[in-house]
């Protein structure tokens, strides 16, 4: 009796006999998804120095969220550079600096927006000053997302007129964006169909992937409470590996914070 052993097959034999179509179909299917991500969170990063002028090494750098009372701790490197990421939007957070060598110092009512870097320099003093409080007025903020990108914080969220208790009545601000009231309101950045933009909150996509509705939302009215928005960034064609999905703008939004304090009506 004879016994056979099955051997693989080489590409080219499966080829010939399914043909390039589906051999190619199946290759497709074994390759893997890419993940695309949307800013949600922001940054905070700074430049220590000594009093006579040299980086201030090894100074602790405690980052305080007064909502929750939330804690991040770093340390400044060789250069006086310490940087902290992964923040809820917003604030106040309070940054204190403390060493060995230096008075201790505090930066306070530091507010920060969504998809940016609060940065800022500071020259520590002579231990012989207990404490200094710097306000955040002296600090600037830079934006990280790579391309035209305009920033709405919760001030603007609730100053701005929204007649409509919609996002769209906050990004029609940036003169980049008109709002075609033809078609449902549809949001046009720089002139582009609104099926090319995309809609993200806390980095999940709200899109019309089936394309019923000219204002690119999944549903005709905005799909989640104005209310509930922290922050709004509208990202215009960014070139950065974190963004997929769109070639228009994004309207991105992060959902508000709770605290640590009880309230009722």
């Amino acid at each position: 009796m004879k016994h056979s052993e099955s051997t693989p097959r080489p590409a080219s034999a499966i080829v010939r006999k399914f043909g390039k179509a589906w051999f190619a179909a199946m290759m497709l299917l074994t390759l893997p998804v890419a993940g695309f991500a949307q800013e949600t969170t922001s940054a905070i990063r700074g430049t220590i120095m000594a009093p006579d002028g040299s980086p201030a090494t090894g100074v602790a750098v405690r980052v305080t969220d007064s909502r929750t009372g939330r804690t991040d701790v770093a340390s400044t490197n060789a250069s006086g550079r310490f940087l902290i990421g992964d923040l809820a939007v917003g604030g106040p957070y309070t940054i204190s600096l403390s060493s060995s060598q230096y008075a201790d110092q505090s930066i306070t009512d530091v507010m920060i927006a969504l998809g940016e870097t609060f940065d800022f320099d500071l020259t520590l003093t002579a231990d012989s000053i207990e404490e200094i409080v710097v306000t955040a007025a002296a600090v600037q903020t830079v934006q990280v997302a790579l391309g035209p990108s305009s920033t709405f914080d919760f001030d603007d969220l609730q100053n701005l007129p929204s007649i409509n208790r919609d996002l769209r009545d906050i990004v029609r601000v940036d003169p980049r964006v008109y709002i075609d009231e033809a078609f449902v309101d549809a949001v046009q950045c720089v002139g582009a169909n609104p099926r090319f933009n995309s809609l993200t909150v806390d980095g999940v996509k709200l899109n019309d992937n089936f394309g019923l509705n000219s204002n690119g939302f999944p549903t005709q009215r905005q799909p989640f409470p104005f209310d509930a928005i922290q922050n709004v960034s509208l990202e215009l064609s960014p070139y950065d590996v974190q963004y997929g999905g769109f070639t228009a703008c994004n309207i991105n939004a992060v959902t508000r914070s709770g605290t640590n304090e009880y309230t009722g009506r």
